[in-house]
């Protein structure tokens, strides 16, 4: 799984098209729906749901073209950062 994990890095890409994200990277392709709960000033807060429409909630903030994601549900506990490609 590490490896799989290290593949990525730098490689995934996220897309979004409204409420659904689309990732595809080295040896994954996903489609997610999502829906933004709250936000204000640099912040949010949404839930991701899975494909059998299980959600997982996750918090954010931006700074300049990034975007940096902490999840605290289990299983899905962690942080990502996603940057904006001009």
């Amino acid at each position: 799984m590490q490896q799989l994990m290290n593949a990525q890095i730098g490689q995934l890409v996220l897309e979004v098209n409204g409420m659904n994200m689309f990732i595809r990277g080295p040896g994954v392709a996903v489609q997610r729906t999502y829906r933004i709960d709250e936000a204000y000033s640099d912040h949010l807060q949404m839930m991701v749901f899975d494909s059998y429409g299980v959600g997982f909630r996750a918090f954010g903030d931006f700074a300049g073209n990034a975007l940096f994601i902490n999840g605290n549900e289990a299983p899905w506990v962690g942080r990502a950062t996603l940057v904006r490609i001009p």
